[in-house]
């Protein structure tokens, strides 16, 4: 009896060590695809994490590069600004020429379409400028009828005998008419051809 029993113990604990081993196998297998599953999470949220945080250093970049594109397109205004606007000062501090006025003249007169009785209106202090260079030219004196000063910088303006057409040939008129071809000329010789 004492030799079946130690049969019967020996089978049951060789039963034990299979299910203990079988065990001990299933928990390392759990294990392993536990492990693998968490590292595949872990790689998908660095993945999600990384895309995340190049696309924030994309905008961020962008919005550098627009702000650095606005700050120098701002400074290459100011520049333009400054240099136009120094201009229009020298044109109001200046004195004109009699020829000058001739051919401003010249130029409204032929713009009016030739004629008589056109009024030139040009800046204070400067009728007697316009009287001279109209002396100067016959064809001239005899279209216009009448010069009267009024409030502008530089230039002149003609008006037709019945005033339904206007030439403004005033410095500020034909300035603001040569403004974006000039814009470009700095923008190449001052920029090194950029128009931005």
């Amino acid at each position: 009896m004492k030799e079946i029993r130690e049969a019967i113990l020996e089978k049951v604990r060789a039963e034990a060590r299979d299910i203990i081993e079988r065990a001990e196998e299933d928990a390392s297998r759990i294990v392993a695809e536990a492990e693998a599953r968490r590292g595949e999470r872990l790689a998908a949220e660095k993945e999600e994490r990384l895309r995340h945080a190049r696309n924030e250093a994309a905008q961020i970049t962008a919005r550098g590069a627009m702000d650095a594109r606005n700050t120098v397109a701002a400074a290459k205004a100011a520049v333009f600004e400054d240099i136009v606007g120094k201009a229009r000062e020298r044109v109001r501090e200046g004195e004109p020429a009699a020829d000058e006025y001739a051919r401003l003249i010249a130029e409204a007169v032929a713009g009016l379409g030739g004629g008589d009785g056109i009024t030139l209106a040009v800046p204070p202090g400067r009728g007697d400028i316009a009287a001279e260079a109209l002396k100067k030219d016959e064809r001239l004196r005899e279209c216009v009828s009448e010069v009267e000063e009024r409030a502008m910088d530089g230039g002149l303006i003609a008006q037709s005998e019945n005033g339904s057409t206007v030439v403004d040939n005033t410095y500020d008129a034909r300035l603001e008419m040569l403004l974006p071809r000039i814009y470009v000329g700095f923008a190449v010789k001052l920029f090194g051809g950029e128009e931005s």
